[in-house]
């Protein structure tokens, strides 16, 4: 949960901060961090095996390279590194391995 909390508070700044920013790359991000989440939820709460909340999270996680998503952009960059131990917490409350979690993410 806290890094979920640092993550909201490095996009605030970020949005906030007066540069002009592309981000809409880390915004489909997002956007796929919440389906990921709410398909969790939805299978945790069922008593199922979240199985499609796994494979989102699995794409996500290939797709969290914050060289290729902001090559020029620390601040993107920054919160890219964010999102990727959060994605491979989720992965983990999905009942993936660790190992196979953090093998996920492009390698830096």
């Amino acid at each position: 949960m806290r890094n979920a909390r640092v993550l909201v508070r490095r996009s605030l700044a970020t949005v906030e901060d007066g540069h002009d920013h592309d981000r809409a790359d880390v915004a489909a991000v997002a956007d796929g961090f919440a389906v990921a989440c709410d398909d969790l939820g939805t299978a945790l709460a069922a008593g199922r095996e979240p199985v499609r909340a796994r494979e989102e999270l699995l794409v996500l996680a290939g797709r969290l390279d914050p060289f290729v998503i902001a090559p020029d952009d620390w601040h993107v960059q920054s919160l890219v590194l964010l999102c990727r131990s959060l994605v491979v917490d989720l992965l983990e409350a999905t009942g993936e391995d660790p190992g196979v979690a953090r093998d996920a993410l492009p390698e830096l």
